[in-house]
């Protein structure tokens, strides 16, 4: 058994520090369990750094949060990685017969899961980031070299997966080889967009406002947050749970909702969350649209739709966005507007003017 793990520390550590050697041996070589066990423990690893720069990006400690959370997601996320780079092997292997280049699963299996080795260095990419919290004067610096880090581990995953199937495909390897980071970008795509955003949560400042002049009008206060409506808009009758404001005119309506959110929840998937909640509301919707844009100092999701209720055309436009572990929704929603650009440039101006609390 010591032999064992012996021979896996050493072929794991060729793959790391010699990857044109460890490349030439996958067309002779079968190396069965063990990229099952690397591609396992690599997705363990990445959820460990996903799941921490969250929170980090959130202020908070990730050692002291709910240790099952974090537990169940690591595993999961290794199990999941594992499926997917199965599913990806599979669609490499019918890429390289369309080349007409003779490639075995097992060869692409094993090429696919040692490069996700690399993966197991993903949480050395938090290390600049936990100290940017400790150390504030510092911030910017070490935060470029998370970023530095992280570029690294990417550009460095992507070359092992052209290298190991250079091993075995030869030239085709840039071909196929996008072909299998292309598929685990789409499979993956709930982590990349985690990623996404809680790199923004940094820099909002790259983001554009919703308008480019913010809304004036009337003050209206709220739980961490204040903004301005024009002075037709009138207070509506609240009562709904989570409705913190409700406003309305002849033929428009605002709602704002406010709702506890995990502290693992980026701003992506909870306003997903909550697009899904109100399109089940409509008969027909005709078409959706979606942007980033910043609100004050927080990332926010830019959501549009289109389509009809009960005969009548409706047009909404939301705005949501994650504050540590509140999650707020500005929900607009127009009845039969005459001018819908207008309409929606009005919730714009009125998303623009939103201030939260120091």
């Amino acid at each position: 058994m010591q032999s064992e793990w012996r021979w896996f520390g050493g072929t794991l550590r060729d793959s790391w520090l010699r990857p044109r050697h460890f490349a030439s041996t996958l067309g002779r070589e079968h190396y069965g369990l063990a990229g099952i066990l690397v591609v396992l423990v690599s997705g363990i690893a990445l959820s460990i750094a996903i799941d921490a720069a969250v929170l980090l990006s959130k202020g908070f400690n990730p050692l002291a949060a709910d240790p099952t959370r974090l537990v169940l997601d690591a595993i999961f996320l290794g199990l999941r990685l594992a499926v997917v780079v199965s599913l990806v092997a599979l669609l490499t292997v019918g890429a390289a017969r369309l080349s007409r280049l003779r490639l075995d699963l097992d060869q692409a299996f094993t090429a696919l899961s040692f490069a996700t080795g690399m993966l197991l260095f993903a949480p050395l990419a938090i290390v600049p980031q936990a100290l940017s919290s400790a150390r504030p004067d510092m911030r910017a610096p070490l935060l470029a070299l998370t970023l530095v880090v992280s570029l690294a581990l990417v550009a460095r995953f992507a070359a092992a997966i052209a290298l190991n199937l250079a091993g075995v495909v030869g030239r085709a390897a840039i071909l196929v080889g996008a072909v299998a980071l292309v598929a685990m970008g789409v499979v993956l795509s709930d982590q990349l967009g985690r990623v996404l955003f809680t790199t923004l949560s940094y820099a909002p400042d790259v983001l554009p406002p919703p308008a480019a002049v913010a809304g004036g009008g009337r003050g209206v206060s709220i739980e961490g947050a204040s903004f301005s409506v024009p002075v037709q808009w009138r207070d509506a009758q609240q009562g709904a749970p989570g409705v913190i404001a409700d406003l309305e005119l002849p033929d428009a309506r605002l709602i704002v909702h406010m709702s506890t959110v995990p502290t693992l929840t980026t701003a992506d998937a909870f306003a997903s969350a909550e697009v899904q909640k109100s399109l089940r509301g409509f008969d027909r919707v005709d078409r959706t649209e979606r942007g980033v844009v910043r609100i004050d100092r927080a990332v926010a999701l830019d959501d549009r739709w289109y389509g009809e209720l009960r005969g009548s055309r409706l047009v909404e436009r939301q705005y949501a966005f994650v504050v540590g572990v509140r999650g707020y929704v500005f929900e607009f929603t127009f009845y039969a507007p005459a001018d819908e650009d207008a309409a929606m440039a009005q919730a714009a101006a009125i998303a623009a003017s939103i201030r939260l609390a120091p």
